[in-house]
């Protein structure tokens, strides 16, 4: 069983998809911060998983994004591991129909929210040693079990967001 005793893991959303990642790293050991734009999904993981922390935040405004990160790293000390989660469908009408603030909403959970936590936590995640082969090994098997016979055709990048060595 894959043990992630220790890991920071910072998840963008707190109900459906990413609470149950969030639960799932959770049980595997990681300490875990989430968020939500909706207070109630908030309350719900706090309440049914109270080592699991928290917080009412907008991923599509910097500001939310910032002290996300401020209140992750201060309870964690630091951050390994970043799911961007959350995301919306847009408008679904015909784009004649779509106004610039219904676009530019969807945009800003979508794209600008990816961005705002990435170029927030990856200055700390760099700080990390380069990947070991045995990091490449442990993919390597990971892609040929059983967890992962719904992944196909992916390009993988294990490279610990680093430039290859000289």
């Amino acid at each position: 069983m894959m043990s992630l005793d220790g890991q920071r893991v910072l998840i963008t959303g707190a109900d459906s998809t990413a609470r149950v990642i969030a639960e799932t790293f959770q049980r595997k050991g990681a300490r875990v911060f989430t968020c939500d734009i909706r207070p109630e999904a908030v309350e719900s993981i706090r309440e049914d998983n109270p080592e699991i922390h928290s917080m009412v935040a907008n991923v599509g405004n910097e500001n939310d994004v910032n002290e996300l990160v401020a209140a992750a790293l201060a309870e964690f000390g630091g951050i390994d591991v970043l799911v961007n989660v959350v995301g919306v469908a847009g408008p679904t009408k015909p784009v004649e129909q779509i106004t610039t603030e219904e676009w530019r909403q969807t945009l800003d959970i979508n794209l600008s929210g990816v961005f705002y936590t990435a170029r927030a936590v990856i200055p700390g995640m760099k700080e990390r040693t380069l990947v070991q082969p045995q990091e490449l090994a442990d993919m390597v098997v990971f892609l040929c079990s059983d967890q992962a016979r719904h992944i196909t055709g992916q390009l993988i990048g294990v490279d610990g967001n680093q430039e290859w060595e000289d």
